[in-house]
């Protein structure tokens, strides 16, 4: 009944909002609206806002949009052009002129609840930012589809494959670029530092047992790596986001293990040398890189939900074109000390595999801005 009663509202809403629009007459100007995810207050500042930064380093009109509540606030705060909101149904129906007659409008999250939509007809460049390269095509055919955006940035071969394959977009539509946060990520130095990250399901929350065994196998996991890595490597640790908005109680970490902040996550990827996750998208980050990336999954658990499930299924289907995927730990921490030792440089072979996926590397906000300008 809640979620019958909460359709109901946005299909009101986004009609208010059609409404409005289409009786709105405004003159297009000349510049360009950015925003990440308006809909989470975890939110990190990431591609649409390296883009806002671009746009504004090379004097080109330009706001982004954030919550008012969002992590990261503090960075944004004592910038111009920075627009604050409650939440996307105060940013739609606040800031309707700016909507429409923005010249362009880059989201790297959309805003979802059927909204997308209708800003897609209203303004003619709503632009999608894929934050990750996608596996999963449900969600590229119901969420990052024609029906929500006019263009979409696509930042991989593979994601564009899988777009030609399944007719999902058309060449026209497409951006081929990188990620923005990537320009960043190619000018940091290596350190000797081990960043550790996995992925949450959503069916966790309607299973007690479940909950358990993920944090218990991720706490007895960390326990390990601390014991057996060097002293001298430093190793951090992230919860997912999703994490803390359930209030869950965290097992204790070990105390050599650092504990990052979900404000923090893109700083530390791009600050770390070498990546352990199951199947976190941020692995695409460390491949662009060619830092190493090794594959565990310490949960190893069946959850009774169709897209968890699919979105995994699709994983382990991709793992024949990558590399360093573990099913035990003993080799793991065995490839991990290679790493250490060999100054976590990437073998030849695994570096050609990287470049295979991806499109020549940098200057992607520079490659963006000019397509849309």
């Amino acid at each position: 009944m809640k979620k019958l009663f909460l359709n109901l509202k946005n299909f009101i809403l986004c009609f208010a909002l059609k409404l409005k629009l289409s009786i709105l007459n405004v003159k297009k100007e000349d510049i360009i609206l950015c925003f990440d995810c308006l809909y989470d207050e975890n939110q990190e500042c990431i591609d649409a806002f390296s883009l806002f930064e671009q746009l504004k380093n090379r004097n080109i009109p330009a706001k982004y949009v954030a919550l008012k509540d969002t992590c990261s606030k503090d960075k944004l705060s004592g910038l111009d052009d920075v627009i604050f909101v409650k939440n996307r149904w105060e940013f739609v129906f606040k800031y309707l002129n700016l909507l429409k007659a923005s010249k362009a409008i880059l989201s790297s999250f959309g805003l979802l609840c059927g909204i997308d939509s209708v800003l897609k007809n209203a303004n003619k460049n709503y632009i999608f930012i894929e934050h990750g390269v996608i596996f999963y095509t449900e969600l590229v055919s119901k969420i990052y589809s024609k029906k929500n955006f006019n263009k979409i940035l696509v930042p991989s071969k593979y994601t564009y494959e899988l777009y030609k394959i399944n007719g999902f977009w058309n060449d026209e539509d497409m951006i081929l670029s990188g990620l923005p946060r990537w320009d960043k990520f190619l000018t940091q130095q290596k350190q000797n530092s081990i960043f550790i990250f996995f992925t949450w399901r959503k069916a966790f929350l309607n299973n007690k047992n479940l909950i358990n065994v993920y944090f218990k196998n991720i706490a007895s996991f960390l326990e390990v790596i601390s014991d057996k890595i060097p002293a001298e490597t430093k190793i951090m640790f992230a919860w997912h986001h999703e994490i803390y908005k359930n209030g869950f109680q965290l097992p204790k970490l070990p105390n050599r293990i650092e504990l990052i902040k979900p404000q923090d996550f893109a700083l530390n990827v791009s600050n770390s040398s070498l990546f352990i996750t199951d199947h976190s998208s941020a692995f695409w980050d460390y491949f662009y890189q060619d830092k190493p990336v090794v594959f565990y999954n310490p949960i190893n658990v069946k959850v009774n939900n169709r897209i968890d499930n699919k979105i995994e299924e699709t994983f382990f289907n991709f793992k024949s074109r990558i590399y360093n995927c573990f099913d035990d730990i003993d080799n793991l921490i065995k490839k991990v000390s290679y790493y250490i030792n060999t100054g976590y440089d990437l073998e030849p072979e695994y570096r050609n595999i990287n470049a295979s996926f991806f499109f020549e590397k940098g200057n992607n906000c520079e490659k963006i801005i000019d397509k849309i300008k």
